[in-house]
């Protein structure tokens, strides 16, 4: 069996509401606005309709993207029967087309906002240990194991595009293999973790 790594946080960082889950939230924000111009049509809370709309298709479009590459994704309306369309609405056969722009829009607003939790670290880390250098940076969590964040941020801080330190000239981007599985601490290795 091989020999278990185990990682020590340099600081500690409070709760951010970030996640896979506000991107679900946001989507239905947005699905819901556009449901409201058929709410005449539709049977029930909009906003649960538009969480129906989220259920499979959905997650299964979040967790791969940015793949496939393609300019829309179709997601049914629950609440219509048949085949019916809105132009209106985005509707066409009861079902909502979803433009990758929407989608890139809403996962670029949380990894905006994880840029500046990690930027502020770092530079913490920066003022506070300015001969240390990280070693790696852990994705983990739901979002953690999303293609487009780690593309995202490994051309950021791994690649140095648009950031740097003096604590992240070798740092790496990882990602763990059960993203939901919490890390362990001890002192052989440093690390800024990210659930």
């Amino acid at each position: 069996m091989g020999r278990k790594i185990e990682l020590e946080p340099l600081d500690h960082v409070e709760g951010v509401p970030i996640g896979s889950c506000l991107i679900d939230y946001q989507m239905a924000q947005h699905i819901v606005k556009r449901l409201e111009l058929i709410q005449e049509h539709l049977e029930g809370d909009l906003y649960y309709l538009a969480e129906d709309m989220l259920v499979n298709k959905f997650q299964t479009i979040k967790h791969s993207f940015p793949n496939p590459v393609v300019d829309q994704v179709h997601l049914e309306v629950k609440g219509l029967a048949g085949s019916q369309t809105y132009p209106e609405a985005g509707i066409k056969n009861s079902r909502m087309a979803i433009d990758r722009s929407t989608i890139t829009e809403i996962f670029d607003a949380q990894v905006s906002q994880i840029f500046e939790l990690i930027d502020e670290r770092f530079l913490a880390l920066e003022a506070e240990f300015p001969q240390e250098q990280i070693s790696y940076i852990i994705l983990s969590g739901g979002l953690g194991s999303s293609p487009y964040l780690y593309e995202k941020i490994k051309k950021r801080y791994e690649m140095n595009f648009g950031f740097r330190s003096k604590n992240s000239a070798s740092v790496r981007i990882m990602k763990v293999l059960e993203p939901y599985v919490r890390l362990s601490s001890s002192q052989h290795r440093r690390s800024l973790t990210w659930r």
